[in-house]
Protein backbone atom coordinates (compact mmCIF):
# COMPACT_ATOMS: atom_id res chain seq x y z
CA UNK A 1 0.00 0.00 0.00
CA UNK A 2 2.85 2.45 0.83
CA UNK A 3 4.78 1.96 -2.43
CA UNK A 4 1.68 2.53 -4.64
CA UNK A 5 0.59 5.35 -2.74
CA UNK A 6 4.01 6.74 -2.93
CA UNK A 7 4.07 5.87 -6.90
CA UNK A 8 0.91 7.37 -7.93
CA UNK A 9 0.92 10.54 -5.56
CA UNK A 10 4.81 10.99 -6.16
CA UNK A 11 5.24 12.27 -2.53
CA UNK A 12 7.08 9.98 0.42
CA UNK A 13 5.29 7.83 2.45
CA UNK A 14 6.59 7.62 6.20
CA UNK A 15 4.29 4.56 6.85
CA UNK A 16 0.30 2.70 6.68
CA UNK A 17 -1.37 1.24 9.56
CA UNK A 18 -4.03 -1.02 8.09
CA UNK A 19 -7.12 -1.46 9.95
CA UNK A 20 -7.76 -5.15 10.43
CA UNK A 21 -10.83 -6.52 11.23
CA UNK A 22 -10.79 -8.35 14.13
CA UNK A 23 -13.75 -6.92 15.93
CA UNK A 24 -15.10 -10.79 16.52
CA UNK A 25 -11.87 -12.01 17.95
CA UNK A 26 -11.01 -8.37 19.65
CA UNK A 27 -10.76 -9.99 23.77
CA UNK A 28 -8.67 -13.16 22.24
CA UNK A 29 -6.22 -11.03 20.18
CA UNK A 30 -5.75 -7.78 23.15
CA UNK A 31 -5.12 -10.99 25.41
CA UNK A 32 -2.37 -12.22 23.42
CA UNK A 33 -0.51 -8.33 22.68
CA UNK A 34 -1.18 -8.10 26.46
CA UNK A 35 1.25 -11.15 27.36
CA UNK A 36 3.84 -9.66 24.58
CA UNK A 37 3.92 -6.31 26.17
CA UNK A 38 3.86 -7.11 29.91
CA UNK A 39 6.91 -7.47 31.57
CA UNK A 40 8.35 -11.01 33.25
CA UNK A 41 9.02 -11.10 36.53
CA UNK A 42 12.38 -11.71 37.90
CA UNK A 43 11.13 -14.71 39.67
CA UNK A 44 9.60 -16.21 36.07
CA UNK A 45 6.69 -16.32 38.07
CA UNK A 46 3.12 -15.69 36.66
CA UNK A 47 0.78 -14.26 38.82
CA UNK A 48 -1.98 -14.92 35.85
CA UNK A 49 -1.84 -18.33 36.55
CA UNK A 50 -3.25 -18.35 39.79
CA UNK A 51 -6.94 -18.75 40.44
CA UNK A 52 -8.64 -15.63 41.52
CA UNK A 53 -9.52 -15.74 45.17
CA UNK A 54 -13.49 -16.89 45.98
CA UNK A 55 -15.31 -14.52 48.11
CA UNK A 56 -18.63 -13.83 48.89
CA UNK A 57 -18.17 -10.73 46.57
CA UNK A 58 -17.09 -12.66 43.92
CA UNK A 59 -20.03 -12.40 41.35
CA UNK A 60 -20.10 -8.81 42.45
CA UNK A 61 -16.88 -8.15 41.38
CA UNK A 62 -17.04 -10.00 38.13
CA UNK A 63 -19.89 -7.64 37.10
CA UNK A 64 -17.90 -4.66 38.17
CA UNK A 65 -15.13 -6.20 35.70
CA UNK A 66 -17.14 -7.48 33.20
CA UNK A 67 -18.70 -3.41 32.98
CA UNK A 68 -15.23 -2.34 32.41
CA UNK A 69 -14.07 -4.59 30.01
CA UNK A 70 -11.80 -6.69 31.94
CA UNK A 71 -11.87 -10.22 31.96
CA UNK A 72 -9.92 -12.55 34.30
CA UNK A 73 -8.17 -15.76 33.47
CA UNK A 74 -10.05 -18.71 34.71
CA UNK A 75 -6.82 -20.37 35.12
CA UNK A 76 -8.45 -23.89 33.97
CA UNK A 77 -5.80 -23.77 30.83
CA UNK A 78 -9.21 -23.50 28.58
CA UNK A 79 -7.60 -20.74 26.51
CA UNK A 80 -7.14 -20.88 22.84
CA UNK A 81 -4.19 -22.89 21.80
CA UNK A 82 -0.91 -21.00 20.22
CA UNK A 83 -2.19 -22.92 16.42
CA UNK A 84 -5.55 -21.78 17.43
CA UNK A 85 -4.34 -17.90 17.92
CA UNK A 86 -2.31 -18.68 14.70
CA UNK A 87 -5.24 -19.33 12.41
CA UNK A 88 -7.11 -16.76 14.34
CA UNK A 89 -4.27 -14.30 13.23
CA UNK A 90 -3.89 -15.33 10.13
CA UNK A 91 -7.57 -15.55 9.01
CA UNK A 92 -7.85 -11.54 9.60
CA UNK A 93 -9.23 -9.50 6.80
CA UNK A 94 -8.70 -6.13 6.37
CA UNK A 95 -11.30 -3.15 6.40
CA UNK A 96 -11.37 -0.76 4.10
CA UNK A 97 -9.50 1.79 6.04
CA UNK A 98 -5.82 2.55 5.94
CA UNK A 99 -4.19 5.27 7.80
CA UNK A 100 -1.01 7.04 5.44
CA UNK A 101 1.21 8.35 7.16
CA UNK A 102 3.36 11.15 4.52
CA UNK A 103 6.51 12.43 5.73
CA UNK A 104 5.97 16.01 5.71
CA UNK A 105 2.87 17.98 5.59
CA UNK A 106 3.12 19.87 2.37
CA UNK A 107 3.66 16.56 0.57
CA UNK A 108 0.19 15.01 2.23
CA UNK A 109 -1.26 18.45 1.06
CA UNK A 110 -0.16 17.88 -2.61
CA UNK A 111 -1.25 14.00 -2.23
CA UNK A 112 -4.87 15.31 -1.41
CA UNK A 113 -5.18 16.45 -4.82
CA UNK A 114 -4.71 12.97 -6.33
CA UNK A 115 -7.84 11.55 -8.13
CA UNK A 116 -7.08 8.19 -8.86
CA UNK A 117 -5.53 5.75 -7.14
CA UNK A 118 -5.50 1.96 -7.27
CA UNK A 119 -4.11 -0.55 -4.64
CA UNK A 120 -4.08 -4.91 -5.66
CA UNK A 121 -7.20 -3.81 -8.53
CA UNK A 122 -9.73 -1.64 -6.03
CA UNK A 123 -10.54 1.77 -6.59
CA UNK A 124 -9.13 3.57 -3.36
CA UNK A 125 -9.57 7.31 -2.48
CA UNK A 126 -7.45 9.88 -0.25
CA UNK A 127 -9.12 11.41 2.52
CA UNK A 128 -7.11 13.79 4.55
CA UNK A 129 -7.71 12.28 8.53
CA UNK A 130 -9.88 15.20 10.39
CA UNK A 131 -8.68 13.40 13.90
CA UNK A 132 -5.82 12.89 16.40
CA UNK A 133 -4.54 9.00 16.36
CA UNK A 134 -5.34 8.54 19.64
CA UNK A 135 -8.78 8.94 18.89
CA UNK A 136 -9.18 6.11 16.63
CA UNK A 137 -11.20 3.09 17.61
CA UNK A 138 -9.39 0.31 15.49
CA UNK A 139 -11.88 -2.76 16.65
CA UNK A 140 -15.24 0.06 14.40
CA UNK A 141 -13.32 0.52 11.55
CA UNK A 142 -14.88 -2.35 9.75
CA UNK A 143 -18.72 -0.53 10.04
CA UNK A 144 -20.06 1.96 7.83
CA UNK A 145 -22.42 4.90 7.68
CA UNK A 146 -25.59 1.78 6.67
CA UNK A 147 -24.16 0.25 10.20
CA UNK A 148 -24.39 3.48 12.21
CA UNK A 149 -27.93 4.56 11.44
CA UNK A 150 -29.00 1.19 12.35
CA UNK A 151 -27.29 1.64 15.78
CA UNK A 152 -28.44 5.45 16.00
CA UNK A 153 -32.04 4.11 15.78
CA UNK A 154 -31.57 1.55 18.27
CA UNK A 155 -29.85 3.81 20.57
CA UNK A 156 -32.65 6.09 20.29
CA UNK A 157 -35.40 3.11 21.39
CA UNK A 158 -33.32 2.11 24.10
CA UNK A 159 -33.03 5.89 25.35
CA UNK A 160 -36.63 6.14 25.01
CA UNK A 161 -37.43 2.62 26.71
CA UNK A 162 -35.04 3.73 29.81
CA UNK A 163 -37.08 6.88 30.11
CA UNK A 164 -40.50 5.22 29.89
CA UNK A 165 -39.81 2.05 32.22
CA UNK A 166 -38.47 4.89 34.49
CA UNK A 167 -41.69 6.87 34.62
CA UNK A 168 -43.52 4.05 34.84
CA UNK A 169 -41.92 1.96 37.19
CA UNK A 170 -40.85 4.32 39.91
CA UNK A 171 -42.05 7.85 38.74
CA UNK A 172 -45.68 6.93 38.92
CA UNK A 173 -45.94 5.22 42.17
CA UNK A 174 -44.73 8.19 43.78
CA UNK A 175 -46.93 10.46 42.01
CA UNK A 176 -49.92 8.56 43.05
CA UNK A 177 -48.42 8.91 46.62
CA UNK A 178 -47.97 12.74 46.37
CA UNK A 179 -51.62 13.15 44.47
CA UNK A 180 -52.98 11.23 47.80
CA UNK A 181 -52.27 14.21 50.09
CA UNK A 182 -55.59 16.80 50.31
CA UNK A 183 -53.00 20.06 50.36
CA UNK A 184 -55.68 20.91 53.23
CA UNK A 185 -54.96 22.10 56.59
CA UNK A 186 -51.14 21.04 56.41
CA UNK A 187 -52.00 17.82 54.73
CA UNK A 188 -49.25 17.60 52.48
CA UNK A 189 -45.69 15.56 51.66
CA UNK A 190 -42.89 16.80 53.66
CA UNK A 191 -39.03 16.39 54.04
CA UNK A 192 -39.17 12.61 53.25
CA UNK A 193 -41.12 12.89 50.13
CA UNK A 194 -38.83 15.71 48.40
CA UNK A 195 -35.96 13.77 49.37
CA UNK A 196 -37.73 10.46 47.60
CA UNK A 197 -38.47 12.49 45.14
CA UNK A 198 -34.64 14.01 44.58
CA UNK A 199 -33.24 10.86 44.54
CA UNK A 200 -35.52 9.68 42.20
CA UNK A 201 -34.64 12.77 40.18
CA UNK A 202 -30.72 12.18 40.23
CA UNK A 203 -31.03 8.33 39.96
CA UNK A 204 -33.07 8.89 36.91
CA UNK A 205 -30.08 10.81 35.67
CA UNK A 206 -27.48 8.23 36.21
CA UNK A 207 -29.88 5.74 34.15
CA UNK A 208 -29.96 8.07 31.05
CA UNK A 209 -26.20 8.37 31.51
CA UNK A 210 -25.62 4.73 31.61
CA UNK A 211 -28.38 4.16 28.69
CA UNK A 212 -26.61 7.06 26.48
CA UNK A 213 -23.16 5.98 27.51
CA UNK A 214 -23.79 1.86 26.18
CA UNK A 215 -26.11 3.13 23.63
CA UNK A 216 -23.07 5.55 22.01
CA UNK A 217 -20.37 3.10 22.16
CA UNK A 218 -22.49 0.63 20.60
CA UNK A 219 -23.13 2.72 17.19
CA UNK A 220 -19.69 1.78 15.75
CA UNK A 221 -17.50 5.22 15.23
CA UNK A 222 -14.17 5.32 14.12
CA UNK A 223 -13.35 8.31 16.43
CA UNK A 224 -13.88 8.48 20.09
CA UNK A 225 -14.77 12.48 19.22
CA UNK A 226 -18.01 10.91 17.54
CA UNK A 227 -18.94 8.59 20.46
CA UNK A 228 -18.94 11.65 22.35
CA UNK A 229 -21.06 13.44 20.58
CA UNK A 230 -23.60 11.32 20.01
CA UNK A 231 -23.62 10.36 23.65
CA UNK A 232 -24.17 14.46 24.15
CA UNK A 233 -27.04 13.77 21.87
CA UNK A 234 -28.86 10.94 23.57
CA UNK A 235 -28.28 12.54 26.81
CA UNK A 236 -29.85 15.39 26.34
CA UNK A 237 -32.89 14.00 24.32
CA UNK A 238 -33.24 11.74 27.40
CA UNK A 239 -33.41 14.76 29.68
CA UNK A 240 -35.91 16.74 28.12
CA UNK A 241 -37.82 13.79 27.62
CA UNK A 242 -37.47 12.52 31.23
CA UNK A 243 -38.62 16.19 32.63
CA UNK A 244 -41.80 16.36 29.72
CA UNK A 245 -43.08 12.67 31.13
CA UNK A 246 -42.25 13.42 34.66
CA UNK A 247 -44.11 16.60 34.54
CA UNK A 248 -46.76 15.67 32.58
CA UNK A 249 -47.50 12.66 34.70
CA UNK A 250 -46.99 15.05 37.37
CA UNK A 251 -49.71 17.54 35.96
CA UNK A 252 -52.32 15.08 35.33
CA UNK A 253 -52.11 13.29 38.71
CA UNK A 254 -52.25 16.77 39.98
CA UNK A 255 -55.58 17.81 38.33
CA UNK A 256 -57.29 15.09 39.13
CA UNK A 257 -56.49 15.71 42.91
CA UNK A 258 -57.55 19.33 42.53
CA UNK A 259 -60.76 18.49 41.15
CA UNK A 260 -61.37 16.12 43.76
CA UNK A 261 -60.96 18.76 45.95
CA UNK A 262 -62.83 21.66 44.35
CA UNK A 263 -60.33 23.72 43.18
CA UNK A 264 -61.35 27.06 41.06
CA UNK A 265 -59.80 29.45 39.51
CA UNK A 266 -59.57 33.32 40.64
CA UNK A 267 -63.18 33.83 39.11
CA UNK A 268 -64.58 31.25 41.04
CA UNK A 269 -64.93 28.85 38.17
CA UNK A 270 -64.42 25.10 39.21
CA UNK A 271 -61.41 23.69 37.72
CA UNK A 272 -63.26 20.51 37.02
CA UNK A 273 -65.92 22.65 34.95
CA UNK A 274 -63.32 23.37 32.31
CA UNK A 275 -63.23 22.04 29.01
CA UNK A 276 -60.53 23.87 27.14
CA UNK A 277 -56.79 22.09 27.63
CA UNK A 278 -55.59 25.63 27.08
CA UNK A 279 -58.08 27.10 29.87
CA UNK A 280 -57.02 24.34 32.03
CA UNK A 281 -53.19 24.75 31.69
CA UNK A 282 -53.67 28.21 31.85
CA UNK A 283 -55.13 28.16 35.10
CA UNK A 284 -53.65 29.57 38.43
CA UNK A 285 -54.05 26.51 40.36
CA UNK A 286 -52.31 24.02 36.84
CA UNK A 287 -49.71 27.10 36.99
CA UNK A 288 -48.79 26.95 40.69
CA UNK A 289 -48.58 22.85 40.59
CA UNK A 290 -46.62 23.14 37.27
CA UNK A 291 -44.20 25.46 39.00
CA UNK A 292 -43.70 24.54 41.80
CA UNK A 293 -42.58 21.12 40.49
CA UNK A 294 -40.39 22.74 37.72
CA UNK A 295 -38.46 24.49 40.44
CA UNK A 296 -38.38 21.30 42.47
CA UNK A 297 -36.86 19.38 39.27
CA UNK A 298 -34.03 21.89 38.60
CA UNK A 299 -33.00 22.67 42.11
CA UNK A 300 -31.51 21.05 43.56
CA UNK A 301 -32.30 17.83 41.96
CA UNK A 302 -30.88 18.55 38.79
CA UNK A 303 -28.70 22.09 39.12
CA UNK A 304 -27.03 21.44 42.62
CA UNK A 305 -27.30 17.40 44.17
CA UNK A 306 -25.56 15.99 40.91
CA UNK A 307 -22.72 17.91 40.41
CA UNK A 308 -21.90 17.78 44.87
CA UNK A 309 -21.90 14.19 44.12
CA UNK A 310 -20.43 13.42 40.88
CA UNK A 311 -16.65 14.07 42.17
CA UNK A 312 -17.45 11.22 44.77
CA UNK A 313 -19.69 8.94 42.42
CA UNK A 314 -18.11 9.44 39.37
CA UNK A 315 -14.30 9.76 40.29
CA UNK A 316 -13.14 9.33 43.60
CA UNK A 317 -15.62 5.74 43.59
CA UNK A 318 -14.63 4.05 40.89
CA UNK A 319 -11.17 4.91 40.98
CA UNK A 320 -11.34 3.52 44.59
CA UNK A 321 -12.74 0.07 43.60
CA UNK A 322 -10.93 -0.40 40.72
CA UNK A 323 -7.64 0.56 43.46
CA UNK A 324 -9.20 -2.15 45.11
CA UNK A 325 -9.26 -4.84 43.07
CA UNK A 326 -6.25 -4.40 41.02
CA UNK A 327 -4.21 -4.72 44.58
CA UNK A 328 -6.38 -7.97 45.54
CA UNK A 329 -5.97 -9.66 41.52
CA UNK A 330 -2.69 -9.68 40.37
CA UNK A 331 -4.21 -11.14 36.92
CA UNK A 332 -5.15 -7.30 36.54
CA UNK A 333 -2.40 -6.24 35.14
CA UNK A 334 -1.08 -4.06 32.30
CA UNK A 335 -4.14 -3.12 29.85
CA UNK A 336 -6.24 -4.65 32.19
CA UNK A 337 -5.43 -2.40 34.85
CA UNK A 338 -5.53 0.55 32.83
CA UNK A 339 -8.90 -0.35 32.18
CA UNK A 340 -10.21 -0.89 35.86
CA UNK A 341 -8.56 2.69 36.31
CA UNK A 342 -9.99 4.87 33.34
Amino acid sequence: VAERVEEVTGQPVEGVSVAWDYAANSDMIEEELEKDICLIRPDGADPAESPPPLGFDTPITEKILEAWHVHLDDGHGHGPSDAEIKDTVLGLESTPVAFVIFKTESGRDLAMQTTSLQVAGYDCTLKQAEREPQEVLWENLNTNKEHWRGKQVKGTLVVLAACLLWTVLLYLPYSHYVASFSYANGDEPGVVSDGIFCALVVGSQIGIFVASSVSAQQCGFYYESDVQEMYTLFFNFALILNLVMDIALQAYLSYIQMVAVGAHTASGQLLGEMTSFQSIFESYPMQKSLGKLLFKYCWPCTFFVPFLAEPLVAQFLPQHIGKLLVSRYPQIRGLKAVKALE
